[in-house]
């Protein structure tokens, strides 16, 4: 071989191998990335071939118990000064702002519990039933005779209209509220739907449907609150409850005898 075409195969074979020596990087970090890619791929549980779909990742349920504590100490914190607001403050100023400043939080904090001011009535109204005995109803109402049950359910809401002074200021805002006024209505409202359905297991197949509605409105008159306030006016509270329960069950008893229209 000639001397100038060995020259000529030694800078052509030195050219590629500068060539080499230079892409040697771009390789070695491209089989790095592809490694680490993969990598990533199996500990994110994601197969590593082309085209495969990232499954839905399900975040864990945690639930940390002293968290969520300290959120129901905070709730029953906020209810108990919106209670404290209803019964001395002017209930047209109810509202989160107001209630929040008395509790010493924000009022994002107060929304993000109750979500409106109405949602915080609610709660409050929950707080003064809860206080007032409410909670005994259910048990009260399991009372296989039904009369046993409407007795009792006398004495359970004379209990409650006896025990908080500032009832009667919550039901005189009724009017000067809409919210307020319609939040505390429907509360009341419950009351019609237990007696209806304690007339419905009462053995009363001659009473007509117009009959049962009109006892069960005259029962719903005598339990409210405005009608244990003017009884309590002249009268002391046990003198109420027999007034109460003899007029209830003499609505029920003319219902058991009287004829279907």
């Amino acid at each position: 071989m000639s001397a100038s075409r060995i020259e000529y195969t030694y800078c052509i074979s030195n050219q590629q191998r500068m060539q080499q020596r230079r892409s040697l990087p771009n390789k070695v970090e491209h089989h790095r990335s592809v490694r680490s890619a993969a990598m990533l791929a199996r500990l994110s549980g994601i197969r590593p071939h082309p085209g495969a779909q990232r499954p839905e990742m399900t975040p864990r349920p945690y639930t940390s118990p002293a968290r969520t504590a300290a959120a129901a100490e905070k709730r029953g914190e906020v209810v108990r000064c919106a209670t404290k607001f209803l019964r001395e403050q002017d209930i047209a100023r109810f509202s989160l702002d107001a209630v929040a400043k008395a509790a010493g939080v924000t009022r994002l904090t107060v929304y993000n519990q109750f979500g409106s001011r109405r949602g915080l009535l609610e709660a409050v109204f929950d707080e003064i039933a809860r206080t007032g005995g409410l909670t005994r109803l259910p048990k009260v109402l399991a009372a296989e005779d039904p009369i046993e049950a409407l007795k009792g359910l006398v004495d359970v809401f004379c209990d409650f209209w006896a025990s908080d002074s500032a009832l009667g200021r919550l039901f005189d805002a009724i009017g000067l509220d809409p919210e307020f006024g319609a939040v505390l209505l429907a509360r009341n409202e419950l009351r019609r739907d237990v007696l209806t359905r304690l007339v419905g297991r009462m053995p009363l197949e001659r009473a007509s449907a117009t009959d049962k509605r009109d006892a069960i409105a005259l029962m719903f008159m005598l339990t409210s609150y405005p009608a244990y306030r003017m009884l309590a006016a002249s009268r002391p509270d046990k003198a109420i409850r027999k007034m109460v329960k003899e007029a209830c069950l003499d609505a029920i008893d003319r219902l058991g005898r009287t004829s279907p229209r």
